[in-house]
């Protein structure tokens, strides 16, 4: 020990020396600090102030609403409730959340006649889409018919202006769009849709195939089907002998194989000596063949 002390001071001079204890001095402070001031206890949160017990409420996030509690926020709910999809109006649809589009969709329909004779009519309304269909069909409520026990000055919803017998018919070859569009449940693009259907097909030979164009529901084609009349003599009809590929490909009931096959059978049977031979081509069904008869000449 006195030989370490010796070289202690021969070492270091005397600034030096008596840094090296000061800073020793500190490290001891440093040591034993905490153990002479003891860390103040936590104050009690009591009843009367909650406030402390709260977490902090969180940053608003630039993601949206994510971060709002649920407590500080609630997302609006739609108001379901029993309802008459004939008489509703524009505000209770809105007040069952459908879009202004598909509200407009069903006013004009009712506006030109139409009737929801179901619920399931209702799931044929453009736009409306299945899951709120499902969400609404519990409550829909039409009555079996008018309560015509209702006294006069009462509006009756399903009272109409002009009786049917009245209306002139339409001519399911000849009629152009303004002719569809008189028809109730009919509008300017369902009657373009009828229109396009019927020149590619090249006529209608029957007043159910006009139930085939896309957007005609059942209830709708129900109520024009009394009004429609046949003319089968301005169907166009295809040569069965000389009709080409090209051509047969842009006819509903020719796309896909019979388009090809046709020509092809011709080509390797030779010309078609009555049209009873088509349903010796592989895929002509009985069915198939009811179908483009109408349309085939030799």
């Amino acid at each position: 020990m006195e030989r370490f002390s010796t070289l202690f001071y021969l070492s270091f001079s005397r600034r030096e020396r008596a840094g090296i204890l000061g800073l020793t001095a500190l490290i001891i402070l440093a040591w034993f600090l905490p153990d002479l001031f003891p860390e103040p206890e936590p104050p009690e949160i009591t009843k009367a102030d909650t406030s402390l017990a709260l977490p902090a409420p969180p940053f608003p996030s630039r993601f949206g609403d994510e971060s709002i509690p649920e407590r500080d926020y609630k997302r609006p709910e739609n108001r379901l409730f029993a309802f008459d999809p004939n008489t509703l109006s524009h505000s209770g649809w809105k007040d069952l959340g459908l879009k202004e589009k598909t509200i407009q969709t069903i006013l004009k329909f009712r506006e030109k006649g139409g009737r929801f004779s179901t619920p399931e009519d209702l799931g044929r309304i453009y736009g409306l889409g299945a899951g709120k269909y499902e969400e609404l069909r519990p409550w829909v409520r039409i009555p079996q018919k008018p309560e015509s026990e209702k006294p006069s000055g009462i509006f009756k919803p399903y009272q109409q202006s002009t009786p049917r017998s009245s209306l002139p018919a339409v001519g399911i070859n000849s009629a152009d769009t303004s002719a569809w569009i008189a028809l109730p449940g009919i509008g300017s693009k369902l009657a373009s849709r009828i229109v396009a259907y019927r020149e590619k097909l090249g006529g209608f030979f029957s007043i159910g195939q006009v139930r085939e164009v896309y957007g005609i529901s059942d209830s709708v084609f129900q109520i024009i089907q009394s009004r429609l009349q046949p003319e089968p003599a301005l169907l166009r009809k295809m040569d069965v002998n000389s009709v080409m590929e090209k051509e047969l490909g842009t006819h509903p009931y020719f796309r896909g194989k019979l388009a090809s096959l046709l020509p092809a059978y011709r080509q390797q049977h030779g010309a078609f000596t009555n049209l009873e031979a088509l349903k010796d081509i592989p895929v002509v069904t009985d069915d198939i063949f009811q179908r483009i008869i109408p349309y085939l000449k030799l």
